[in-house]
């Protein structure tokens, strides 16, 4: 019988695969950046090994979902994202800061950002010398009651959460709309947005900002909800619904603008436009 774990366990498993991964892409960025490494390393600032930041990577490989990976909302092949990996592991093998980043990392490194979507900074990577320190936000524990098991529990797997945030790219796009028809997007409005409130509710945050940021984007799932409860379908969704989809969207990803979201065109998922399987 599986181990059943509470809600702060689950929590704080979640958050330390969130760090293994920001461990990860930090390590990408560095291997982009050779100024970063030159600059750290001549401050005396200790620096992964390449043999630990290669480690670090097999966090990507673990993200993937069979044949598929998510990354900012976006579904993308593995197979576009696992042999990068490897070949830049392998790049690493034995490197020290000392040494300097050599042309292959460089490549390498840029090419995997790339793949995952993380866009190059304006100065460019050869001349980007790290993010300018800011002051940590000053500790405010959440008010409110931790999440229950059953909330812990509900919250949905990768695959249904690509899922609804792929429906939520088609009703924020009038290309996407015009290409659907209205009653294959009305089909499963309501299990993706409850897909959504599942996902967004039990997340706590002890800093003022970042749970303002959670509380707004629950509100507007549930706004997104009640505005789908009196979508009947026979048209296609209201403009209400399609701008509340992209604030939605645009929560945790300011790069997904409602221009965005306007300009979006891409090939139908199906398994976006299916009612979810019971579990």
């Amino acid at each position: 019988m599986r181990q059943q774990i509470g809600p702060a366990a689950a929590l704080k498993e979640m958050a330390e695969r969130a760090e293994r991964m920001a461990w990860a892409l930090n390590c990408i960025a560095l291997f982009a950046a050779p100024q970063v490494v030159a600059k750290l390393h001549a401050a005396g600032k200790r620096l992964p090994s390449g043999d630990e930041a290669a480690a670090h990577l097999d966090v990507l490989v673990a993200s993937t979902n069979g044949d598929t990976f998510e990354m900012g909302g976006i579904r993308r092949s593995a197979d576009d994202l696992i042999p990068i990996v490897r070949a830049l592991q392998r790049l690493l093998q034995g490197w020290v800061p000392a040494s300097g980043v050599t042309l292959q990392q460089r490549e390498c490194a840029r090419m995997l950002l790339e793949t995952l979507g993380i866009p190059e900074p304006p100065e460019g990577w050869d001349h980007f010398e790290g993010l300018a320190p800011t002051e940590p936000e000053p500790v405010d524990p959440d008010p409110r009651p931790a999440p229950t098991a059953d909330e812990v529990a509900a919250r949905p797997d990768i695959v249904r959460m690509t899922r609804a945030l792929g429906w939520c790219m088609y009703v924020a796009s009038p290309k996407m709309i015009a290409k659907i028809p209205a009653r294959e997007l009305h089909r499963p409005a309501l299990s993706h947005v409850d897909c959504l409130l599942a996902a967004y509710r039990p997340l706590r945050s002890d800093h003022a900002q970042g749970r303002a940021r959670l509380l707004s984007l629950v509100d507007t799932v549930q706004r997104l909800r009640e505005l789908c409860e009196l979508w009947d379908g026979r048209d296609g969704p209201s403009r209400e619904i399609q701008r509340a989809a992209q604030v939605v969207l645009g929560h945790g990803n300011p790069d997904q603008t409602p221009e965005k979201c306007e300009a979006f065109d891409d090939d139908v998922d199906p398994a976006c436009l299916l009612l979810p399987r019971p579990d």
